[in-house]
């Protein structure tokens, strides 16, 4: 993600979107970088290059559902246990 241009702009938007939702604002900067990064993994699996890796991320972040983000999702607490949950 480092070559394409305005992802850092993208990200901020994401996690912005996340803490309009989320009062905890590690929790809401947790959820959207996670986010950010399985669209980022399903682009990278579709993409030429960086030019088509751009529209492929915004086609990954549109077409995210539950059941993708449930199998992707890394999440770790500081202790090293995964905790992802399904609550809302």
């Amino acid at each position: 993600m480092a070559r394409v241009t305005g992802l850092g702009c993208s990200a901020t938007a994401v996690v912005a979107a996340f803490a309009a939702v989320n009062s905890d604002p590690v929790l809401a900067a947790t959820h959207g970088m996670a986010i950010l990064g399985i669209a980022g993994e399903l682009a990278r699996e579709r993409a030429a290059g960086p030019g088509s890796f751009a529209v492929a991320l915004l086609d990954a972040l549109a077409g995210l559902d539950r059941p993708v983000i449930l199998e992707r999702a890394r999440i770790a607490r500081g202790d090293g246990e995964v905790q992802v949950t399904t609550d809302r």
